[in-house]
């Protein structure tokens, strides 16, 4: 028997591929909903204000998307039989810098971004053919983004597009971000784009919990068990087996596996070596906040708005029904703020409803027609472990999926690198460590 440790979908897809195979399958979850980031709230029951008509829509309380090479998501899809529910939209692309937004949709957008000379776009356009390219992203690694980007298009670029995104993302860690990290994000960013043309990214009519759903009655149609609102206090290493303890329930199992933080799994199990300890130790995550707005009418020109001032609270400006039908939320306008932070940042611990009559005196920096009238709903979500914190030499440090307990395999969004997380890639690091541990149990 089995025990995953969180219902994101790491977890889902490492207990489906475990309970299809045939062997007995418990999975715990601290929260009642199931997809970590990625969990769906309706939307009549999950925004502040009044009720209104959302055709009993889902919505994501961090903003999600597919890309077109997201193979491992659309598999499971076709598996699942709810491939048909699988959208792709062409994608509209901003930038913010200094009073105007730049449509960047389209790689010639970046002939005239008039906030850098004509070199220097020649230069950002060059580095990112380049990236693109690029196969090979071990010696990335060795190097910081910035000193990275700063070689290739020059310090100017770098100050105006790439440095206020990375302190956005990682705050005062910015400089210290990985080369490889950057490359990563390039291209996964190019790969729904066809050459020079648009980008198109995917999103499933009914939203990521019923990919959720969907996997849960599978598991529990193989006699898997779900136990909700079950944190895990300590996994003990035993003579045969390991004992997961939570709240009223100790239980032994065959093979634990943990989809937590690194630094959670710290904290819970009993028996690592020192090496581990140390390595999960220097694993750090940013928190993020997350505000989902439904708005009473459309306030962006583009889907995805990036903000190049370190000033401004949020990484990005996401109108959601820019890319989705607004008629599938019963017309209503969908709008994503989010900040990556320091979890003892203010941001991140203040009360909602100073943040909430925060976000209109900064949405009218952006969008100077803004009004907090424009708002008909809002709901705020927090993640404690977000965002893995990746330095330079950070692969050095990433540690294995099986560590030295037998039976104990360690699966997180920390593992992943040079990657940055997203559910195509939880579910494929999920079907991998099933596939672990059922050859750890046919020994």
């Amino acid at each position: 028997m089995v025990a995953v440790v969180g219902a994101g979908f790491g977890g889902l897809g490492a207990a489906y591929k475990l309970a299809r195979a045939g062997v007995r399958v418990h999975v715990y979850e601290g929260s009642s909903r199931a997809g970590g980031l990625a969990e769906g709230v309706h939307l009549a029951a999950g925004l502040r204000g009044k009720t209104g008509t959302f055709n009993n829509a889902s919505i994501e309380r961090f903003y999600h998307h597919l890309f077109t090479t997201d193979s491992v998501f659309i598999e499971t899809l076709k598996e699942l039989g709810i491939e048909n529910r699988l959208r792709f939209f062409p994608s509209t692309n901003g930038f913010w810098h200094k009073g105007r937004i730049y449509d960047i949709s389209r790689p010639a957008g970046l002939l005239k971004f008039s906030a850098l000379s004509v070199k220097d776009r020649i230069r950002l356009g060059a580095f990112i053919l380049r990236a693109r390219s690029r196969k090979d992203w071990s010696a990335l690694d060795e190097i910081s983004a910035r000193e990275w980007v700063v070689s290739r298009s020059g310090e100017n670029v770098y100050r105006v597009i790439w440095e206020p995104l990375l302190r956005a993302k990682f705050g005062n860690q910015a400089d210290s971000i990985s080369a490889a990290w950057l490359w990563s994000k390039i291209r996964l960013r190019s790969s729904s784009r066809k050459g020079w043309g648009g980008e198109r990214l995917g999103y499933i009519h009914g939203g990521f919990e019923l990919v959720a759903q969907s996997l849960i009655r599978e598991i529990e149609r193989h006699n898997g068990r779900f136990f909700w609102g079950r944190s895990v206090s300590q996994i003990l290493p035993l003579s045969k087996g390991l004992r997961l303890v939570t709240a009223g329930r100790r239980q032994t199992y065959d093979a634990v596996i943990l989809t937590i933080a690194p630094e959670i799994a710290h904290r819970v199990v009993h028996g690592f070596t020192a090496a581990e300890q140390e390595r999960l130790r220097t694993i750090h995550h940013q928190a993020n906040i997350c505000i989902v707005l439904t708005l009473k009418e459309s306030i962006s020109p583009v889907y995805w708005l990036s903000v190049g001032d370190a000033t401004f609270p949020f990484v990005a400006v996401i109108e959601h029904t820019r890319l989705i039908p607004r008629e599938w939320y019963g017309g209503n306008h969908i709008m994503y703020l989010s900040r990556y932070t320091d979890p003892k940042d203010h941001w991140y611990t203040a009360e909602d409803e100073e943040i909430l009559t925060e976000i209109p005196r900064q949405l009218r920096r952006i969008f100077p027609r803004f009004s907090p009238h424009f708002i008909a709903h809002s709901m705020i979500s927090r993640a404690r472990f977000a965002q893995p914190i990746t330095p330079v030499g950070y692969a050095k440090h990433i540690p294995s999926i099986e560590t030295s307990i037998p039976g104990l395999y360690l699966a997180s969004m920390a593992q992943i690198y040079p990657i940055d997380r997203g559910t195509n890639y939880a579910l494929k690091q999920g079907y991998e460590t099933a596939e672990k541990v059922r050859e750890y149990l046919a020994r």
